[in-house]
């Protein structure tokens, strides 16, 4: 399966300083810039950092760029 948050970024064509929106299956929102760690993992945030993996991701949204349903 492709990581479809890399697409997102990719599609997006935005800096990797762009804010991003992503809401998790949980329902947690995560704001912030996103590295990519490794094949699937993500880090979001500056400051207090967050990780997740794309295969916890509902919703990714980036400003001037829509929204990216998974």
């Amino acid at each position: 399966m492709s990581d479809l948050v890399q697409h997102a970024l990719t599609h997006a064509g935005k800096p990797t300083t762009t804010p991003w929106v992503v809401t998790l299956i949980s329902g947690e929102k995560l704001t912030g810039p996103i590295s990519p760690l490794s094949d699937g993992c993500y880090a979001i945030g500056l400051g207090q950092i967050k990780y997740f993996s794309s295969d916890k991701v509902a919703c990714l949204n980036v400003s001037g760029a829509g929204a990216f349903p998974i």
